[in-house]
């Protein structure tokens, strides 16, 4: 459990950090248009960000902070079903 926490940690906090630096930056990668409001973006970067100091504090100890591991596990599984749904 561990090493899967550590790596969605460092996920989302370079995809974090990057959205927030570089706002444009993944749009340009993808070949999309650059967004008319970029804040949005960024604000969407920082919460994914937390996101990943979330998980780096439930990868020490995965046990004591269950709650951190649950509200992960929901997250996933709600963006699967909302991902799929639109399909």
């Amino acid at each position: 459990m561990q090493p899967v926490l550590w790596a969605a940690a460092l996920y989302n906090l370079l995809f974090g950090v990057i959205v927030v630096i570089f706002p444009a930056l993944p749009f340009r990668w993808a070949g999309l248009p650059l967004p008319n409001y970029p804040e949005i973006w960024q604000c969407l970067g920082m919460v994914i960000g937390v996101y990943g100091i979330g998980y780096a504090i439930a990868a020490t100890n995965p046990r004591r902070h269950r709650p951190i591991v649950l509200e992960c596990v929901y997250q996933a599984i709600k963006w699967t079903i909302s991902e799929y749904a639109v399909i």
